[in-house]
């Protein structure tokens, strides 16, 4: 995040020789800018030094550009068995919630929802029983602007009756 401040450039002050001359800048009090995460344009109050004062009140603002950066975050991605027989039926998985870390810009991670992530498994010829069937990177469908950073579960068991 790049402060900048906007308006005005320079301010006028009134106070002693003696306090003005070891003057370079004076900055502001306190920004909270935890919640910003956009261009926001905040007025702001001069922390000025004990015996100086602002001649004049001009609002001091500051504009603020928030560069989008990566961010990485934990998914559980929605199992999608595929090929399953028309006589059998999946009755446990385990992990039921596979984990994923995924990376991307920060604001598209911030809106992203589990559901749009998702791990396909092929279940063409899976015995009846438990069966052990490991997890790869292309099984794993990411939306755009989204990619695996690590796969967390290598290995879903699942159980065909």
């Amino acid at each position: 995040m790049n402060p900048t401040i906007t308006q005005p450039t320079t301010v006028t002050i009134a106070g002693s020789v003696a306090v003005l001359s070891s003057l370079i800048t004076i900055p502001t009090k306190p920004i909270d800018v935890a919640a910003i995460t956009r261009r926001t344009l905040i007025r702001a109050t001069l922390d000025l030094p004990s015996g100086v004062t602002l001649v004049g009140s001009p609002a001091i603002e500051v504009n603020f550009e928030v560069a989008d950066h990566d961010a990485a975050l934990t998914v559980n991605p929605k199992i999608v068995f595929t090929n399953l027989a028309t006589e059998r039926r999946v009755t446990s998985v385990d992990p039921v919630l596979p984990t994923a870390v995924v990376i991307g810009s920060a604001s598209k991670l911030a809106s992203l929802q589990n559901a749009e992530i998702t791990l396909t498994i092929d279940l063409t010829g899976q015995p009846v029983g438990s069966n052990q069937i490991p997890i790869t990177a292309n099984q794993l469908y990411l939306p755009d602007g989204v990619s695996l950073q690590q796969l967390v579960t290598s290995v879903v068991t699942v159980t065909v009756q």
